[in-house]
């Protein structure tokens, strides 16, 4: 884990729980740093542009005054590098404190909604707590999903089908 995300997301937690904005903070956060792109990221890395311009805008963002300051101070501390990490570890420290799972899925295609809904509805369902999920699409799984959770792995992807398939083969004497 990255010790200096850990501290800047420790930092901005204990800030928003001061001021009574923990939810509002972590969907500002996740709404900024998704609209960080490789542009974006470039702008703030770069040494050719000044503090004071990169605050500048960071001060016209629509989101709160916490999260202006923080963002600022991460400017003057040459940290923006680190915001997505950041922003991932305060996501983390966020679930731990309202006791929310984590759950990733990775399917091949986007889910329908219906089937999203089910799938979540059950995991809570078994896991007795609210669900943090995270949805990614990774092709390579041709049909089905694979479910991650703490350290568990729930693989019903034809991936893993056909992994499972060449495996028995390559291990059946004829």
């Amino acid at each position: 884990m990255d010790q200096i995300a850990e501290m800047w997301a420790g930092a901005l937690l204990d800030i928003a729980l001061e001021d009574d904005e923990l939810k509002k903070t972590k969907d500002e956060l996740e709404e900024v740093v998704s609209a960080f792109d490789d542009e974006v990221i470039a702008f703030f890395e770069s040494h050719k542009i000044l503090k004071e311009d990169k605050k500048r805008v960071i001060k016209e963002l629509k989101v709160s005054q916490i999260l202006k300051n923080f963002l600022c101070l991460l400017v003057d501390k040459g940290r923006m590098t680190h915001i997505k990490a950041i922003a991932e570890q305060f996501r983390h420290l966020y679930n731990a404190h309202y006791d929310i799972k984590e759950v990733k899925i990775k399917s091949a295609r986007k889910l329908d909604a219906a089937l999203k809904e089910k799938l979540l509805e059950a995991i809570k369902k078994k896991e007795g707590k609210d669900i943090d999920l995270k949805e990614e699409i990774d092709e390579r799984l041709i049909s089905g999903v694979k479910i991650m959770m703490d350290d568990k792995v729930i693989d019903i992807s034809m991936q893993k089908k056909i992994q499972n398939m060449r495996k028995a083969l390559l291990e059946e004497s004829w």
